[in-house]
C-alpha cells in the first residue's frame, strides 16, 4: 500500500509528534510512505532511516498559497498513492482538492477542535477524543465519516538510541517534572508559582520543565525573582522523554487547555504518578484510578494537591494502573492496527 502523509507545519507540538509516530510505525509495517512537509519544518529530522519512507518538502506561505497546491499535486501524482492522509487544516484543504483531482481517497486527522470548513473533501476523518467527535457531529458531519483512533506513543530502541537525552540532573527531595511548549495555555507559570510557595514554606521539592517557546522569558523571570533557581529549572526540549521522566516522583500537567496531551502518554508509559488539570484530553485518557486531578488550575490548588500526593503511599499504585491502561489503549501495538484496518476498509469500499 502506498500512502501520502501531509503535514504543513513548522512546529514540533503534539500534532506533529503524532504525525511522526504514525509515519514511522506504518513504514515499519511495510507501507510505502511519502511524507510531505514544509520547508524548514522540524518533523522530518525525526523520521527513521527506512527505505519505506520518502521525505519531500514544499514551500507554503498559508492556506491560500496555490503555488504550494501545485507543488503538492506534482509530488503526489508522481508517487501514485492509494490513499492520502492529511494532518491539520492546511494539509486537509490542499489534500482534499488533490484527492478529488486524482480520484484518490483522503483521510484527515483533526488533532483538536478544528474549523470544519476544510474537511468536506475527505473520505474519513480521524478524531482522537469523543469531544472532537461531538464537535464534528455538531457541524453536520455524518457519524459514518468519523472514526476515533487515539494518539499513541511507541518506545522503540531505535528512538531511544537516536535521540538520547544529554541532560543529566542532580536531584534531591521530591522531584517534579513536566514538559511542553512554553505558551500561556500550558499553565507552567501557575506550576512554578506553586513550587515557589511550597519551597518558601520549607518543602523539599524541585521542579524541572523541558521545552521551548515564547513564554520562556516570563517563566525565567518568575524563577529568578523567587531565588529558587537551583531547585526550579527550565531545560531545552528533550526528545528522550522516558529518560527525562525516569527519576521523577511526579509528573504535572497544568494546562489550561489540552485537546489530547501526548506528554500524558509519556508519563503513563514511564510509570510516573500524574497530577493533571481537568481538560479535554486528560479527562478522556485518565481517571481517578490512574491519576490525581486538580479541582482548579491555579497555584494554590496545585500546591495543595502536591502536598497531599507527597504523603500518599499509594501514588505508585495509580502509576502502575496508568501503565496498564497505556499498554492496552495507547501503545503502538494497540493503535497502529487500527490505521491498517482504516486504510484497508477505505480502499475496499
Amino acid at each position: 500500500m502506498r500512502v501520502v502523509h501531509i503535514m504543513l507545519s513548522k512546529d514540533l507540538g503534539g500534532a506533529e509528534k503524532s504525525y511522526i509516530e504514525i509515519v514511522n510505525n506504518l513504514a515499519q509495517e511495510n507501507l510505502k510512505i511519502l511524507a510531505i512537509g514544509i520547508e524548514g519544518g522540524k518533523a522530518k529530522q525525526y523520521f527513521y532511516e527506512n527505505r519505506n519512507i520518502l521525505v519531500k518538502s514544499i514551500f507554503c506561505l498559508n492556506s491560500h498559497d496555490y503555488f504550494a497546491l501545485i507543488q503538492l499535486l506534482f509530488k503526489i501524482k508522481a508517487f501514485n498513492p492509494d490513499l492520502i492522509h492529511c494532518h491539520l487544516a492546511r494539509a486537509t484543504k490542499f489534500g482534499g482538492i488533490i484527492g478529488k483531482i486524482l480520484s484518490v481517497p483522503v483521510v484527515s486527522k483533526t488533532h483538536n477542535l478544528v474549523n470544519p470548513k476544510y474537511y468536506h473533501n475527505t473520505s474519513k476523518i480521524v478524531v482522537t477524543t469523543e469531544a472532537q467527535r461531538t464537535h464534528m457531529l455538531r457541524h453536520g458531519f455524518e457519524q459514518e465519516r468519523l472514526i476515533k483512533i487515539p494518539n499513541f506513543c511507541s518506545f522503540d530502541d531505535k528512538i531511544t538510541d537516536q535521540f538520547r537525552a544529554k541532560v543529566k540532573m542532580e536531584q534531591n527531595g521530591f522531584v517534579i517534572k513536566t514538559l511542553g511548549r512554553f505558551v500561556k495555555k500550558k499553565g507552567f507559570d501557575n506550576l512554578i508559582k506553586a513550587i515557589v510557595d511550597l519551597r518558601d514554606k520549607g518543602g523539599a521539592v524541585s521542579l524541572h520543565i523541558a521545552g521551548s517557546g515564547p513564554e520562556k522569558v516570563s517563566l525565567l523571570k518568575i524563577i529568578n525573582e523567587s531565588k529558587h533557581n537551583d531547585e526550579i529549572q527550565l531545560h531545552e526540549w528533550i526528545d528522550d522523554v522516558r529518560t527525562f521522566l525516569s527519576n521523577a516522583d511526579l509528573f504535572v500537567l497544568p494546562s489550561l487547555d489540552e485537546p489530547f496531551g501526548l506528554v500524558i502518554l509519556d508519563a503513563m508509559s514511564a510509570g510516573v504518578p500524574i497530577l493533571s488539570t481537568k481538560t479535554q484530553g486528560p479527562l478522556e485518557i485518565l481517571s481517578t484510578e490512574t491519576c490525581y486531578f486538580l479541582d482548579a488550575p491555579n497555584q494554590v490548588e496545585i500546591a495543595k494537591k502536591i502536598e497531599l500526593i507527597i504523603k500518599d503511599p499509594l501514588r505508585f499504585e495509580k502509576a502502575a494502573k496508568a501503565g496498564q491502561e497505556f499498554k492496552a489503549k495507547y501503545s503502538a501495538e494497540a493503535v497502529v492496527p487500527l490505521y491498517h484496518k482504516l486504510y484497508k476498509d477505505i480502499l475496499a469500499y
